[in-house]
Formats: structure tokens, sequence, C-alpha cells
């Protein structure tokens, strides 16, 4: 790892493209610690073998590019690691004694305090950082020496974009924000295209459960800034999605991104009752649902349905899932 200097540093670009990362702003961090490259298939793998990480899939994984391979199924242990999921990559970190990075000790990290644009200065990445390589795939780790931070870190311009723990919110405060909304992803990828991508103020949102071959991670060490909680109640939820669904009542299933994107105040979860179910009331990003009486949880972090014993027990259209203990539509 990289110690990382407490510092205060001007956050985000008046003159970036995308308003998500303007206005520039103030922030003042403590020192940290952050991995000098992102996490190796290798490190990964070790991790699987010892029974203490999932092993990713490539089901579902996404990419714009050609080869679309996970690099996990690639079997070079020298690639960065890609195809996991935020909770995924939390989990590893926190194997490590460690978590992941704020979005805010990326882009310290990155840029440094003198606001230059691209982790190694204001040249463009040409010669110098792992992008525009969708036909020949990902470069191993610190293969490409040029991409490099004021403090040592390695590959924050190209190679694969990386995850954050911070909820992707407005600087400007001028939309809602909660720690349900897909995580902030910083840096560009080998896959990226054009240099304006690997800007070390670009930020994109992505879901917790993306998996994409162009989507890797770090870890870090340290006490992180404080996080705001959120305690959103019944009654929010409620008014969330007959606003953003025009329904008379919350007799709706959405899932998370289509939820986030109908409005940015909504919660993360499905609800069929919302008069009998509270969604992570805790304001915890990954607390499941907690659901009231007569309502039983589906899934690790998923929503709540009517509890069942039997098929008689459900509303018409559902059925009792046996394992679940809970009724789900059968449409």
């Amino acid at each position: 790892m990289v110690a990382i200097p407490g510092a205060t540093f001007t956050m985000g670009d008046n003159g970036a493209p995308e308003e998500d990362e303007r206005p520039e702003h103030r922030v003042a961090l403590l020192g940290f610690c952050l991995d000098r490259t992102e996490v190796t298939v290798g490190a990964y793998r070790d991790c699987v073998k010892n029974g203490r990480c999932a092993a990713p899939t490539d089901r579902h994984a996404i990419g714009f590019e050609n080869p679309r391979e996970c690099t996990w199924t690639l079997e070079r242990d020298e690639l960065p690691m890609s195809c996991v999921t935020f909770t995924e990559a939390q989990a590893y970190c926190a194997d490590r004694g460690a978590r992941l990075p704020t979005e805010e000790e990326w882009e310290l990290a990155a840029r440094g305090v003198d606001r230059r644009p691209f982790p190694w200065g204001s040249r463009e990445p040409v010669g110098r950082a792992c992008w525009n390589r969708r036909q020949d795939g990902p470069c191993r780790v610190a293969e490409s020496r040029g991409d490099v931070s004021p403090y040592g870190v390695l590959d924050l311009g190209g190679s694969m974009q990386e995850l954050t723990s911070t909820p992707l919110c407005r600087y400007d405060g001028s939309a809602p924000c909660a720690p349900w909304m897909p995580v902030a992803v910083r840096g560009g990828a080998w896959s990226s295209a054009e240099p304006d991508l690997l800007r070390a103020t670009r930020r994109i949102a992505e879901s917790r459960g993306t998996r994409a071959t162009y989507l890797g991670f770090r870890c870090a060490k340290g006490q992180p800034p404080a996080a705001h909680v959120w305690e959103p109640d019944v009654t929010a939820m409620c008014r969330c999605f007959q606003e953003a669904y025009g329904q008379p009542s919350c007799a709706v299933e959405a899932a998370e991104i289509a939820i986030v994107h109908a409005d940015h105040d909504c919660v993360r979860s499905h609800a069929s009752d919302c008069g009998r179910m509270v969604a992570c009331s805790r304001g915890e990003p990954d607390a499941a649902p907690v659901c009231l009486p007569g309502f039983r949880n589906v899934g690790a972090a998923g929503f709540c349905a009517p509890a069942c014993s039997r098929d008689e027990d459900c509303p018409p259209g559902g059925e009792c899932y046996q394992d679940e203990g809970a009724c789900l539509s059968s449409e």
C-alpha cells in the first residue's frame, strides 16, 4: 500500500463537460493508505481458495468490447480482477482488514493537490496508460508505468474503472441522495476509447450488483470520512412509489435501477405493501429490508413478500416458494 498524507484539496472541475463533476469544492481528508495497484486475479483467487471470498461468475457480466471475457476466466493471475460486484469487492477488502476507498480518497490519490486533469499530469494518455484496447483486452497491473499519480499509485487513469464506497450524489446537493443509490465509479478503463474518459474528476454511477469486464477495484486503510445516516420512514417510501409510478398505492414491484432512475429519493427495494414494510431503515447501504409481521424478506438483500406455508396463503397470481417461505408472483 501507498501512504497518502492528509490534505485539503479541490475536488471536481468547473470546466468538466458533465454536471456530476461540478461545482469544484474544497475537501479535507485525514491520511490513509491505498493499494498501489488494483487487486489482481491472483490475489482474489487466493481469497477464494481459502474460502473467504465468493468465486465470481461471468453470468450477466456486461462489456462494450471484444473480447468480453472477465479476467477471472482468463486464468492470468497478473491481470486486474474484473466482474466483481460491490459486495464481493467489499468482502475481499474486509478480509484484508481494509475497505473500499471513498470517492474523495480516490480523487485525492489520483490528483494530489494541484488539480491536474490526469494522474500523471496534463498530457493526454497516449503511451502512458492502458486504454483504447477493445480488441486486445486488459493489461497486466503496473504494466503502464506512465500511469502514476503524484503519490506513486498506479493505473488510476486507465486499466480498470474502480469501485468506491460512496453513493454517486450531486456535488451541489440539487438532487436527493441516499445510501442505496448506485455507487461512484472512478477512472478510465482498458476499453475506454477517448482520452476524456481517463480524467481524474470523471465519475459515473454503477449499480451495486453490476459485473463488468471493465470494472475492478483496490482497497484502502484508515479512518474514512464520516458518512451521513439516512432514516427513511414508510410514509416517505409510499410517497416515493406513488410519485414515481403514478400508482394509487404501493402495490408495485420495481428493480433497484428502475426506482433510482425514476426518482433519486426512492428506496432500493421492491415493495408489495408499503404499510407493512420498512427497508434500509438504519440507513445502511447493504441492509436487507426489515419486514414487519406477515411478511418475509426474500433473499439476502431483497424485498418483502407475504409470508406463506402453502400456495393457498398467497394472493391471486402468486405461489408459495417453500425455500423462501414467501409468496412470489407466478407470472
